[in-house]
């Protein structure tokens, strides 16, 4: 997963994507992040399936090593 997004950490893949990093605890930086295409396909939810496809492929390797 780091090496898909080179980091682990939300506000790093933020800067990878948007030049910088947003605090959800403001309404206003949530509300950027959000202007910004947080929400939007390539956005937060391609970082999620990012996570899952490296997680599934982890899995599925555990699992045919047995």
């Amino acid at each position: 997963f780091a090496q898909a997004l080179d980091s682990m950490l939300c506000a790093d893949i933020q800067r990878r994507l948007y030049n910088r990093s947003f605090n959800m605890v403001r309404e206003d930086e949530r509300q950027a992040f959000i202007d910004a295409g947080g929400h939007d396909d390539a956005g937060c939810p391609l970082v999620c399936a990012i996570a899952a496809e490296v997680a599934a492929k982890r899995i599925l390797a555990l699992r045919s090593s047995r």
